[in-house]
């Protein structure tokens, strides 16, 4: 058998075993929040072009209309991009070059500010999302959780701002600080589910300056590399919305929103270039933060929490996310608390469930750490600001 023949039958192959594979991806997870979904039909849709290529491409190639024909399959699989282009785009798919969100209105959850309050969504143009305000739900019309402080700080009182993603908004930490550490500091808890260093940034910047804080405490979670959001569909009270994996100088937001074929073409820039782009972007939010502290006069602390499992078991990638923050802190002299150091000696002696809020999860962590990590933190003086 030719060798042409043989690749030809590989590649049928290959294009069969990929539409199998997208056809698997429909049956299990279905269509409307699938990553998956997306990057499986951008490989099967490369098969299939490669292997009508090598089937047609040779054939076309024979004869005295080469260019010709040359021509019309150049201009063959431009049409059936931008047919692909055409069908694939309302769907909102994003492959893999971001994590996708689908938020629906309302979306409720119960959160530890009292189960009468309501934690919902809605959609925002320039942060993706926010927490709803006031009323009925979880946060106060100033952004923050409720709590029993006045807005306006009575004199002598010290006042620490919590900023972070759902770790933050969990209140672990927040909330053991209050109870263990000294009289006449209030806590303000900022932290929204989800959110990265650029919209915890603009979300401060919109609600926390107002609330002239003495120390902003950054809770910082190795998954806050996560760049910018953009929104893929708004109606209808529902949004689909991503956190690119890339930093915001490395892509065209008008083209990601608008082309299912860009957005495919950024998943495999961001699985090549490692996230270019992020540790520039994260730099920029704590410098951010910085020129805040200096201008409004408070103090600028980050505790970076851990992958809550053993060090030797982290995939490379988180530890070069935690080497990355730490050397950002340096750099920018931004005093922190490094938790992973911590986390070894609490489990020492105790099953590595008593560190996770639940089984299975890498991020978040137990109310039983987020104590340990409370009192090691007012033991050292790290809050001293708040005293």
């Amino acid at each position: 058998m030719p060798f042409r023949q043989i690749v030809v039958w590989l590649l049928g192959l290959a294009a069969v075993a990929l539409s199998g594979n997208v056809l698997w991806v429909l049956w299990s997870q279905g269509l409307a929040d699938s990553e998956d979904l997306g990057l499986a039909l951008f490989y099967c849709a490369l098969a299939m072009m490669a292997w009508l290529f090598c089937l047609f491409g040779p054939r076309l190639a024979i004869g005295g209309r080469a260019v010709l024909k040359g021509l019309l399959l150049i201009v063959s699989l431009g049409l059936s991009l931008v047919l692909f282009e055409l069908l694939m785009t309302p769907f909102h798919l994003v492959f893999n070059s971001a994590h996708q969100a689908t938020l629906h209105a309302p979306q409720s959850a119960k959160r530890h500010v009292g189960d009468k309050y309501r934690f919902d969504l809605e959609v925002d143009p320039e942060l993706g999302y926010v927490p709803r305000r006031g009323g009925q739900y979880a946060y106060d019309r100033h952004g923050a959780q409720r709590n029993a402080h006045q807005a306006q700080k009575p004199p002598g009182v010290r006042r620490v701002a919590l900023v972070g993603d759902s770790i933050a908004a969990i209140g672990y930490l927040g909330g053991w600080l209050e109870r263990l550490g000294p009289r006449g500091v209030e806590y303000w808890n900022l932290g929204v589910d989800g959110f990265g260093a650029w919209q915890e940034l603009k979300y401060f910047e919109r609600h926390g300056r107002a609330l002239r804080p003495d120390l902003v405490l950054i809770e910082f979670c190795l998954n806050d590399f996560d760049g910018t959001p953009m929104i893929l569909k708004d109606q209808d009270g529902q949004a689909v919305v991503a956190n690119l994996y890339l930093g915001s100088e490395q892509f065209n937001p008008w083209l990601y929103r608008r082309s299912t074929i860009y957005r495919a073409y950024l998943s495999l820039k961001a699985s090549l270039t490692d996230r270019d782009g992020l540790r520039a972007d994260v730099k920029n939010a704590l410098a951010a933060f910085q020129r805040h502290a200096a201008k409004d006069h408070f103090t600028l602390k980050v505790v970076v929490y851990p992958l809550m499992s053993p060090y030797e078991q982290w995939p490379e990638s988180y530890k070069k996310q935690r080497q990355d923050i730490l050397v950002i802190l340096r750099e920018l002299g931004v005093e922190h608390f490094d938790a992973t150091g911590l986390l070894a000696q609490a489990l020492q002696g105790r099953p590595l469930a008593w560190a996770r809020m639940a089984e299975g999860d890498y991020f978040h962590p137990s109310e039983a750490f987020a104590e340990l990590l409370a009192r090691r933190l007012l033991a050292d003086g790290f809050l001293a600001a708040a005293n």
